[in-house]
């Protein structure tokens, strides 16, 4: 029997008091593990971290001082992240909020509470917000000339070596803002999943273009990132509008021709239709402008190489390249490089076309030329009322020439008009130069799908008035 003082506890005694201190200190190691817990739980989701890194990547501190890399790293605001040639990063801002930094990028990351901001310095970035941000969180993505603010989005921004960033959004909305460098005025423009918005720094000011985009504009690295993660596809598919078999359609021909067979990664051969490319095109005179061209040859070999030999009437010109050929539609892609020659060409019944050049491939007879289309181009064309666009009209002359008024690039254009067929597309087609003083694209040359009635740009209907 135990008094007052004193409990009986396995046939031993202790005291009361002892008893409450054993007590208390089990409570309170207890609440300090819950506590450390939950306080890691939530440093680990406000924390940005490495979560994996293949090829040359390197972050450097605040300070400049290089960080040794390892998984799951933290990176700290003020740190700068950059890849190398044929590298890639991946970035939690945490667990379902990924950063894709692909190959010869640099950007920088700045943190304050739950705010946080990626600088694209240059290159390239996909992103992948899965869930929603909290109403006291922010996400952006700063470019040199625009800010793309993020709640639960994905798309991929590319800062351009000459200063034109570039956003594609593949999945919900955002909102862009633009801040003129002379005049300190902000502009914005709202985005929605399946646009693409390019910003221009003109004599003016910023030009922001809007346009639509299919699954065929998408970046590679783009496709492979949605392509790879079933629930991206499926939001992606939805929010777009886009085709999930063309998107996995492309995947597979991209990586097929990309990676080569299967376990053997060094082999890349060109097969099936791609083989027919492989061979030496020869410019013909009769079928295509000269443009002080005397000789302009093509030759792609079956391991994804090729090379470019031009000859004009006072210079020789040759480059090398890499290509692909896009089974679906039936593009042949040229990357070099040097930007300036990056090119698509379209591959027809034994002919490429590239603007309004035709090449022959060495050894087989000379290709006809294209068919005149039925239609007469000739006449003046407004936009549908109620459609978003900034050209007023086009105007087509018998000649060949005619003029556009457009909102911005400073009124009136004089244009030039050469047809150009596909029986790939199915349908005709005009390409226009310049472009761009027209819309500011950085090719020199548009297209517009024309029948009957009118003519197709963009996404934006005009008829004949």
């Amino acid at each position: 029997m135990s008094d007052s003082k004193t409990e009986e506890l396995g046939g031993k005694k202790f005291s009361k008091t002892s008893i409450i201190i054993v007590v208390v200190i089990i409570w309170l190691l207890l609440l300090t593990g819950i506590f450390f817990l939950i306080y890691s739980i939530v440093m680990k989701a406000s924390t940005i971290r490495l979560s994996d890194y293949e090829g040359d990547v390197t972050i450097s501190a605040e300070s400049g001082r290089n960080i040794e890399l390892k998984k799951d790293q933290r990176i700290f605001g003020g740190s700068e992240l950059k890849t190398g040639k044929e590298s890639k990063a991946w970035v939690l801002l945490d667990e379902d909020r990924m950063v894709t930094v692909m190959e010869k990028s640099t950007v920088g990351f700045y943190q304050s509470g739950k705010s946080i901001e990626l600088s694209l310095e240059k290159g390239d970035l996909f992103f992948n917000i899965a869930r929603d941000l909290d109403d006291d969180e922010s996400f952006e993505i700063a470019t040199s000339t625009m800010v793309i603010g993020i709640r639960g989005t994905s798309g991929y921004v590319r800062e351009s070596e000459d200063g034109y960033p570039v956003l594609y959004l593949t999945s919900g909305k955002v909102m862009v803002y633009v801040e003129d460098p002379d005049s300190g005025e902000d502009d914005q423009r709202k985005v929605k999943a399946g646009q693409k918005l390019t910003v221009i720094m003109t004599d003016d000011g910023p030009e922001i273009i809007v346009e639509d985009i299919t699954e065929y504009d998408l970046p590679e690295d783009a496709l492979f990132e949605i392509t790879g993660d079933d629930d991206l596809l499926d939001e992606v598919v939805g929010d777009a509008g886009w085709d999930k078999d063309i998107l996995l359609n492309l995947k597979e021909v991209y990586d097929g021709q990309i990676t080569g067979d299967e376990g053997d990664s060094e082999t890349v051969v060109a097969e099936g239709a791609a083989a027919e490319i492989v061979g030496i095109w020869h410019l013909d005179p009769e079928l295509s402008e000269s443009n002080n061209v005397v000789e302009r040859t093509l030759t792609f070999n079956d391991d994804l190489t090729g090379s470019a030999y031009y000859v004009y009437e006072d210079s020789v010109e040759e480059f090398d390249f890499t290509w692909k050929y896009i089974d679906v539609t039936a593009m042949v892609s040229i990357d070099c490089e040097d930007d300036m020659h990056d090119a698509g060409l379209f591959y027809e019944d034994g002919r490429l076309y590239w603007l309004s050049n035709v090449f022959c491939k060495e050894g087989t007879e000379t290709a006809s030329a294209p068919e005149e289309p039925e239609y007469d181009l000739v006449g003046r064309y407004e936009p549908v009322p109620g459609q978003d666009t900034d050209i007023l009209y086009f105007e087509f002359y018998s000649d060949g020439t005619g003029l556009v008024e457009t909102l911005v690039g400073g009124g009136y254009h004089d244009i030039q008009v050469e047809w150009y067929t596909t029986d790939v597309l199915n349908q005709y087609h005009a390409r226009i130069a310049p472009a761009q003083t027209i819309i500011g694209l950085e090719r020199s040359r548009f297209d517009v799908d024309v029948d009957a009635d009118g003519l197709d740009f963009y996404g934006i209907r005009f008829v004949r008035t």
